[in-house]
């Protein structure tokens, strides 16, 4: 109806365009893909506790760098990027028999998904999902 009023202001058919202060509706929000929580177990779920721990301390003193991200490559930057960690959960997901294109924000977004349903409180767990938008993984 926009396209028809603003065509025959253009050509003259009309003094003015009734429709230029309508707005046009918001297209609906799609809701985010998530893994279920048996993908996710096939991924190998890994549990951070004291033994855990341990490893990745002695892990991060061994390296020879002296950069604050976990998880990092031999090249320069040493930061593992996002196109590093995707091409990464390819392959394990592949490897776990999981039949779907899988990247970083939709674990992300399936943790959080998966914590809220088994009862997570929404208050305080908000700020354990905040974006870090930088394009590096960390």
């Amino acid at each position: 109806m926009k396209s028809l009023f603003r065509w025959c202001h253009e050509e003259g058919q009309i003094p003015f365009n009734p429709a230029t202060k309508i707005k046009e509706p918001k297209a609906g929000k799609r809701i985010p893909k998530f893994l279920s929580e048996r993908a996710i177990e096939l991924l190998r779920e890994v549990y951070f506790n004291i033994r855990a721990q341990l490893w990745l301390l002695r892990y991060i003193d061994s390296r020879q760098d002296k950069d604050p991200a976990i998880f990092v490559t031999e090249r320069k930057p040493h930061r593992m990027s996002i196109a590093q960690m995707r091409y990464y959960i390819k392959k394990i997901s592949a490897r776990a028999s999981i039949n779907k294109e899988i990247h970083p924000h939709q674990l992300r977004r399936s943790y959080a998904t998966h914590l809220l349903n088994n009862g997570a409180p929404v208050e305080g767990s908000d700020r354990s999902f905040t974006r870090n938008t930088s394009n590096k993984a960390t």
